[in-house]
């Protein structure tokens, strides 16, 4: 393993460290004491700075950690999925958070979840009515009319022109 790979699976523990944490603060985990315990002592293993960092020189006996940690969490993401599952839990129809809806990938060896991006509701550009495509015929000295009022930043767009004339009911 070469310093590279090192920092990168560091990075993806600290990323399996941070969703551990949230998982901790669901109502599943705070009813189950086992579970709670075992991801305390997970969360506690990895080191939140570099200099408290005890694999720093033994890039082997580090591989040898990252694969039981990998395991370690891996469990606790499962425990979680069925915790999830019972009875209790189903009645209760209790929100899921996206971090906890993503299963976490691996590839050669190395665990990756990403905590962002995607879809929300609500998110992006808000629509200003219902879009159409139209043909406007208009003589050459109209359009270097409208284009001039654009260029000029009366108007932002040729667009913006239009959707203000037809508002005046010209």
């Amino acid at each position: 393993m070469d310093e590279k790979e090192f920092w990168t699976k560091v990075t993806g523990l600290r990323a399996m460290k941070s969703v551990v944490i949230r998982i901790l603060k669901s109502p599943e985990a705070s009813k189950n004491k086992g579970f709670r315990e075992m991801a305390e002592k997970f969360k506690d293993q990895i080191p939140s700075k570099n200099k408290d960092l005890e694999w720093n020189h033994d890039l082997k006996g580090f591989a040898t950690r990252f694969e039981e940690l990998e395991s370690e969490y891996l469990s606790l993401y499962d425990w979680n999925r069925r915790l999830k599952e019972t009875p209790e839990t189903k009645s209760e129809k209790i929100e899921e958070k996206d971090f906890l809806k993503k299963e976490p990938q691996i590839k050669e060896g190395q665990v990756s979840l990403s905590l962002r991006g995607g879809a929300r509701p609500g998110a992006g550009r808000k629509s200003l009515g219902v879009k159409r495509k139209v043909s406007i015929v208009l003589p050459a000295e109209d359009w270097e009319y409208i284009d001039s009022l654009v260029a000029d930043k009366k108007f932002a767009s040729v667009a913006e022109y239009f959707r203000h004339s037809t508002g005046l009911g010209l």
